[in-house]
């Protein structure tokens, strides 16, 4: 952080949250509370450095998730960050515009100030108009923007298998 300000950078400060995909269970209340408190470490710790421009909480958590206890657990961690830390806003980071999912931070997390989206082709094209079909009225940003990912199947591939990447 201090080298990010020496540098004139300011950072949206991520949390990591666990994943249902990675084998958290939203339904298990201790480990829930022990990643809440884990968080608010982090919070008391870095608050008051100059680089902190705002508190991100998990990137893409809901990829491949099931339990909506998710989004109750994000809503309690942006509501601790905002008794911690009334100074800066929080986000969460989502790997898409999925409509069902933004209707759930709007009905299940309002207390986050804004969404981070990471899109790539062709998504970006569909975020506004999502965004607005789910309810979603406060700001949001782009934070990972480009082309088809190695994830998708329509990528070309040469005769021996290898993706050609896009340029």
């Amino acid at each position: 952080l201090s080298e990010a300000y020496k540098n004139n950078l300011y950072v949206n400060m991520g949390l990591y949250i666990s994943r249902e995909r990675d084998g958290f269970d939203y339904n298990d209340e201790g480990k829930v509370a022990a990643q809440l408190e884990a968080c608010r470490k982090l919070v008391r710790r870095f608050r008051n450095h100059p680089a902190v421009m705002c508190w991100s909480i998990g990137n893409e958590a809901e990829s491949m998730y099931t339990n909506t206890k998710l989004w109750t657990a994000i809503n309690d961690i942006a509501k601790m960050i905002h008794e911690e830390d009334p100074n800066h806003p929080v986000t969460t980071t989502l790997a898409s515009s999925n409509v069902a999912n933004v209707k759930l931070i709007v009905e299940m997390a309002p207390e986050l100030d804004f969404l981070c989206i990471n899109s790539y082709y062709p998504n970006p094209m569909n975020i506004k108009a999502n965004l607005a079909s789910a309810g979603w009225s406060k700001p949001w940003m782009i934070t990972e923007f480009g082309q088809q990912g190695t994830w998708t199947t329509s990528i070309p591939k040469t005769s021996f298998g290898t993706m050609i990447e896009e340029t």
